[in-house]
């Protein structure tokens, strides 16, 4: 995804506080996180509070995440995961100071939230082991038609094999 299609996907903060929903809770509204009522709903003014019908408390559903407690917008703290996952090489706080218009202690925060909860040992059991993993294509080229001209173009040349991949 590139900053242009990120744009058109995220327009504005509700579009990334329903996508994040929609991941969290599938196709169930928000829990309270207080009495646990599916009675809620958004507080117009503020996007990232909700209130519960029953207990009438206001919660938020980013609780428990790297997102609680910031002030900074979703749409940079989006952006600036995509910019980490998708850099081969990492990314510093400069350039992403850069990258989403901060300053650089609000970069290098929000970078360390990034690695620190990648870094989470809850789930981590299964990355102890040594894995190994390997892909491949199978499959020879095309044999020649009845007219003796071969039944690919150049350009498809991969596009007739299988890919395999093995993980052990």
């Amino acid at each position: 995804m590139n900053f242009l299609d990120f744009q058109k996907k995220f327009k504005d903060d509700n579009a990334i506080i329903n996508h994040y929903i929609k991941i969290r809770y599938g196709n169930k509204k928000p829990a309270c996180n207080h009495c646990g009522s599916f009675k809620v709903h958004q507080r117009p003014k503020r996007h990232r509070i909700f209130q519960c019908n029953d207990c009438e408390k206001d919660f938020s559903v980013f609780k428990g995440t790297i997102f609680e407690q910031s002030t900074t917008d979703l749409r940079k703290w989006f952006y600036a995961i995509h910019l980490f996952l998708n850099s081969k090489k990492g990314i510093s706080g400069l350039q992403l100071e850069r990258e989403i218009n901060v300053t650089y202690k609000t970069a290098w925060r929000i970078l360390n939230r990034i690695r620190t909860t990648m870094n989470n040992p809850q789930g981590q059991e299964v990355f102890d082991t040594i894995m190994e993993m390997d892909e491949t294509y199978v499959g020879g080229k095309p044999r020649k038609g009845p007219d003796g001209k071969p039944n690919y173009k150049v350009t498809d040349k991969w596009s007739k094999k299988v890919p395999v991949v093995g993980i052990r």
